[in-house]
Formats: structure tokens, sequence, C-alpha cells
């Protein structure tokens, strides 16, 4: 039931006695923790089935807030268990709100703190949570759940073969509500992750990613990007995805998901089941950023991808930069060996892309083809006419022209 439990408190003597308390009723590890910097290292070192702190850490600072919130955002989320001398109706509320899943005043017997965590660990063990985190309210918030408050972008995926490029798929992207700083992606999902809602979220960009794209050509594939927390965390999502996606008229064979990290805080586990049912669905995956943040090799044997999307940093001006060339080369020798297809993002000019040919690489996106446009304006016939719009003139060896035969990816 309980194989090892972290206790944070800057009060030692306190800390011992329940160390012992804990050890003696629960016969298991006990790690402890003064302060919030202890407490951040095991946290991300150890996995724990339970963590009990107390809220001010140091003097009127009510550090273990923060703490709550780190705790919130672990794998493999453990039980939490929050203390105070100091409580409030306000320090409840926002405890509760950021991820705790018991708040407790001091003092309070250890034999109630023992019945309280074999309670909640009972709790998670009769079933699976539907999702593991709980939004925060927010006005923003209710606007992006709205159908109003997101627009659904496309952006298309070539296949180079010998002097034809031809439309292969498209890319989903989202736009924030216009006019607003939250426009950009970027700002968009990181308000979603302070908001605990990325799930939700990613949800809503899909919903309305796989409405706007049921008039494209079923030949061309369509990949929309899921947060590794997402499938990390969200035990429903493997069922919710075919279901949105047959209420869209979009077979599963078609679909992509394209998994996106902002940080290590999923849980590998579940993240594994979620893509085992995804695939089982006739679903395929790629590793977006491929070589930046944390896209990293850990992600690649948990994924098992499809494709690998090299991020744009290393195909700028690698015709230019021996480290990007050599980065690329790496990657398509690995994706050899993983038996993926590698994917090029960010191409923007002639140099690079001869370069990218070169090296092997016959998938490729990006502004020198084509920018991201709403999905109602996707066709090949605009294509046709935007494509060679980056280049003055077009090369001698390429057709200027997209393939009215498209090429499956």
């Amino acid at each position: 039931m309980f194989d090892r439990i972290l206790v944070i408190d800057d009060n030692e003597a306190l800390l011992d006695s329940h160390r012992r308390w804990i050890r003696r009723e629960l016969g298991c590890v006990v790690d402890c923790a003064t302060d919030r910097e202890e407490a951040e290292a095991l946290l991300d070192c150890y996995q724990y089935s339970l963590v009990l702190t107390d809220l001010s850490l140091t003097p009127q600072r009510p550090e273990g807030l923060d703490l709550v919130a780190r705790v919130a955002n672990v794998p493999e989320r453990p039980n939490l268990i929050v203390l105070t001398g100091n409580g409030t109706g306000r320090v409840r509320t926002e405890s509760l709100r950021k991820g705790a899943h018991a708040f407790l005043e001091k003092p309070t017997p250890m034999k109630d703190i023992i019945a309280l965590a074999r309670k909640l660990t009972e709790d998670k063990c009769a079933g699976p949570q539907q999702a593991a985190e709980t939004p925060l309210e927010g006005k923003l918030l209710t606007r992006l759940l709205d159908s109003s408050g997101l627009t659904p972008y496309v952006q298309p995926i070539f296949r180079v073969a010998g002097d034809m490029l031809a439309v292969v798929g498209v890319e989903c992207l989202t736009r924030g509500p216009a006019g607003t700083p939250f426009e950009r992606v970027d700002a968009l999902f990181a308000y979603a992750r302070h908001k605990r809602a990325e799930s939700l979220v990613d949800r809503q960009c899909i919903e309305l990613a796989l409405a706007a794209v049921a008039g494209i050509p079923e030949e061309i594939r369509i990949s929309v990007n899921v947060h590794a927390s997402t499938l990390g965390r969200d035990a429903s999502f493997a069922d919710w995805l075919p279901d949105c996606a047959a209420r869209n008229s979009v077979p599963c064979g078609r679909l992509t998901v394209e998994i996106v990290e902002h940080s290590t805080a999923w849980n590998h586990l579940e993240l594994g089941r979620t893509l085992h049912q995804l695939r089982a669905a006739g679903i395929q995956i790629a590793l977006d950023d491929v070589g930046l943040g944390e896209s990293n090799y850990h992600m690649m044997v948990n994924a098992r991808p499809d494709y690998l999307k090299i991020d744009r940093f290393f195909i700028h001006d690698c015709a230019g930069d021996k480290y990007r060339h050599a980065i690329v080369a790496s990657i398509v020798k690995l994706a050899d060996q993983l038996r993926a297809a590698v994917v090029a993002e960010g191409v923007e000019n002639l140099d690079d892309f001869r370069i990218l040919q070169d090296s092997g690489i016959s998938l490729v996106q990006g502004f020198a083809f084509c920018r991201p446009m709403p999905a109602a304006e996707f066709s090949l016939p605009s294509l046709q006419l935007r494509l060679w719009d980056r280049f003055p003139k077009p090369p001698g060896h390429i057709n200027p022209s997209i393939s009215a035969e498209l090429i499956h990816a």
C-alpha cells in the first residue's frame, strides 16, 4: 500500500516524531525534508505514494503552497496531505485548488493522519482517475473552452518525390483569441499549464481541428498536437480521441498524434498505456521538436514514434552551420535504426532545403512552401499558387507545382 513517504516540516523534533510514527504504523520508507529545496530535490529523484507537508516552511512564508503545486505535477502523482498551524479559509481553499487531497490544522493526532492516509490510498486504488488535474476557474479558460475562443489552422506537410512536391499531410495548429496576447500558441498553453487545464484545452483544440478538416481529401494525413502531460495524466484520452474522430468522420487510420513536451512531469506508465491504446486504434505517433527541450532519447524509448520531427532550430542555417548539419544527419541515421520517418520543420530557404534532400529527408514543412492558414482556406489550387512565394525563381531540378497525385506519407 505504502512504499515511500515524504514528510516536510521545518520543525526537526516534530519531523522526527512523524517519521517514527509512520515507520511503526505503515512499515515503509520515510524520507524527511526541512525546507523547499530539500523536498524538491527528493521529488526529482524518488517516487512517493504520500507526501505530508507543512505550509509554513520559513517564517511568515507559506512555501508549502508552492510545493503543493509542485507535487501535483510529478509523475505517478502521490496523495498529498497539507498541515498548518495558521489555517484560514483562504489558505485551505488555495491548498485544495493547487492540488492537495486533504487539509489538516495543527495539532492533529498522528493516528488521525495515518487513518486519513490509508483512506486516501484506498480511494485511489478503487479505480482510475478520469483526469489527474482539477482545473482552476478563469474567464479566459471559459472562453477557450467555448467554440469561439480558438481558431483552427493547418500547415501542409510535403513529400519530395523526384522533381515533384506532394501534399501528404497537414498539421493542425491553433490560434487563441484574436487581438489578445494569448493568440500566440505558446502563451495560450503557458496559461493552460498554470490553470492545470492542458488536457481540457488539448481536447478542445482537437475537437475544433477535426471538425474543420473534414473536407480535406481523405488521402491526406491529419496530425494533431497533444501534450505529453495529457497522454500521461488523462486516463480516458485514448477512448476519447477515436470517439472524437468518429464524430467528425475522420478515420483513425488517417490520424497522427504529435507529442509535445514542456516538462518531464508526466506519468510514464499511463503514457505508455495511452499510446498502446492509440496504436491499437490505428493512430500513428510522432515526436515533435526533436532535439529541443524535453523531446529527447528518453521519450523516444517511451513513445516508439513513427515520425521524428526535427525542430526548426536545427533546420535553420543547417547549410551554413556544420553543427546543425551534423545533428540533422545524426537524427536521420537514428530514425533509420528506429524505422521512423523524419519530418524537417521550419524549412525557410533553398540552401537548407538542398541539404535536407542530400541528407535523405523527403518530408518537409515550413514557410518556404506554405505558411499556416485557417483550415477553411485549405485547398490544393491555393497551395499551388503559394508554393514558391519564398523563392524568386524555382530551382531547375524541382517542378514548381504540387502534384495532383497525392502520395501516402
